[in-house]
């Protein structure tokens, strides 16, 4: 019963007694009724409350059914939709289910037949989450699977996460930003006994520290102000599997002592919440940063470092790597092939040269996106030219490292000249962030020092909204990060550069 509870269904129908004998039915059955009588208001209502599940009249005021179905197609492709109507029509029917609504129910309501349909309406539901959820572990069973280099250190660590795969211990991945901590972090979680149960990973620097707790632990309705039902934290929704965090350097002290009381008892209490949960989970944290230096200077605590550190994962940084550069290179290549649907399957000998002699600060992140900057620009063979001068050291003199649009014989007042300076290295600067954080704006408002406002307008001024992924919805699509940034653009050591693999 506590499953069916959860579920929200949207009744939209102008008809009272309509939305009354449905809210009455819902209820019984124990399910959440959430009512709109006319179609403005239950695209308003979906919207907002992302219920699991809509009962549509064809016939509303203002904006008819089908126009309804059509609008919520545009952002929710999944949603079960049924619709409700007083005139059997078999065009309609046929429109209806065109739009991919799930069943057409007629007037008046027979409400045994309707709770037969939403019955099966439910576990159609359920078997598509559970079919998309295994596609989902099989790419990310594939992606973990691909730790690739031949270099002895990368043999070692292989050898490091098969080791600790086999053991429910707690593993520290270590190593520089832009190495592949996560990765590193699923391939321990895919290999081991948990592998068919969730693999949860949370960012320790994208999350507020006032949000930290509540995103953790979960909490009770009523735990605070908006809390209107129970939320499952990131601890509880990774019971039985794995939970990655990454960043634990910069968790703060009190959610620290928190953790470690977790850790010790296996068990957790939501904000809100009077009772214990009991929680079985396998820990993998990692870090770019020198714990042992943070217990030094009071900011991280030496008990729970010790509690993560049984079992230490170094990840060597790309510069280290030898030849991999050029497996990576090679594995790049093929990868953005088949998304840009090109055809480029070489590197010239003096781009791989250049690839070899280059010290790779944002390591295998930094050379994903060099990678797919140069099979964009390439025709055939990525060249040297079409690699960014911070690899090359090239730089066109005559440009200079920004392009001004003026003509030779061209005067300009130098307000105007200077601000369009400013915009062209406040761009650069955005994109360059923008790239190094894998399209988290999050991230990249921090890395720049401005809010999130503010690094909203700057996009919206530039043009650029589309640039970076989504902060809310799994299911979003984005525009691939990198994409329009400049091809000319001098290194950035300054920003840090977020590593995927």
């Amino acid at each position: 019963m506590d499953a069916v509870k959860s579920k929200k269904i949207v009744a939209i129908d102008d008809e009272p007694e309509i939305c009354w004998l449905i809210t009455r039915m819902l209820e019984e059955e124990g399910y959440i009724p959430l009512v709109a009588d006319n179609g403005r208001e239950g695209l308003e209502l979906i919207r907002r409350e992302h219920p699991d599940l809509v009962l549509l009249d064809l016939r509303l005021p203002e904006m008819d059914g089908l126009e309804v179905l059509r609008r919520v197609r545009e952002f929710d492709r999944e949603l079960m939709v049924i619709i409700l109507s007083a005139f059997e029509s078999f065009e309609v029917a046929v429109q209806a289910m065109k739009l991919g609504s799930y069943d057409f129910l007629t007037k008046p309501i027979n409400i045994e037949e309707m709770k037969i349909t939403l019955k099966n309406a439910m576990k159609t539901k359920s078997l598509v989450s559970e079919v998309a959820a295994l596609k989902k572990q099989v790419e990310q069973t594939r992606e973990a699977a691909q730790i690739i280099g031949d270099c002895q250190p990368m043999q070692e660590l292989a050898r490091q996460i098969e080791l600790a795969s086999r053991h429910s211990i707690s593993v520290l991945v270590l190593g520089e930003s832009g190495t592949g901590k996560e990765l590193i972090a699923r391939a321990v979680h895919y290999q081991s006994s948990r592998a068919q149960q969730p693999f949860v990973s949370i960012d320790c620097s994208t999350i507020p520290e006032n949000l930290v707790e509540s995103e953790l632990f979960g909490y009770e309705r009523g735990a605070f102000t908006g809390a209107n039902e129970r939320h499952l934290g990131r601890l509880e929704m990774a019971d039985h599997g794995t939970l990655f965090l990454d960043e634990i350097g910069n968790m703060p002290p009190g959610i620290q002592m928190k953790l470690l009381r977790v850790i010790q008892e296996r068990t957790l209490y939501r904000l809100g919440g009077k009772a214990p949960t009991p929680i079985d989970i396998r820990l993998i944290t990692a870090t770019n940063q020198d714990l042992k230096q943070s217990i030094a200077q009071g900011s991280f605590r030496e008990d729970l470092y010790y509690r993560l550190n049984e079992f230490p994962v170094y990840i060597p940084p790309l510069r280290e790597r030898g030849d991999d550069i050029l497996t990576l290179a090679k594995y790049f290549l093929d990868k953005f092939n088949a998304e840009f649907k090109k055809d480029i399957r070489e590197i010239s000998p003096e781009a791989q040269a250049c690839l070899v002699r280059y010290a790779w600060p944002g390591n295998v992140r930094e050379l994903q996106g060099v990678v797919k900057r140069g099979l964009i620009l390439a025709g055939d063979v990525i060249q040297l030219d079409h690699l960014p001068p911070e690899l090359t050291g090239r730089r066109d003199r005559k440009a200079g490292p920004f392009l001004i649009r003026t003509q030779a014989d061209e005067i300009r007042p130098i307000k105007e000249v200077s601000r369009e300076v400013v915009a062209q290295v406040e761009c650069e600067m955005i994109l360059r962030a923008l790239d190094r954080s894998g399209g988290n704006k999050i991230k990249t408002a921090r890395w720049l020092g401005i809010d999130y406002k503010t690094l909203f307008n700057k996009l919206k001024q530039y043009g650029l909204e589309g640039y970076g992924k989504p902060e809310s919805g799994n299911n979003g699509t984005s525009k691939p990060a990198t994409l329009e940034a400049p091809l000319n653009h001098a290194g950035c050591n300054s920003l840090p550069a977020e590593g995927a693999y």
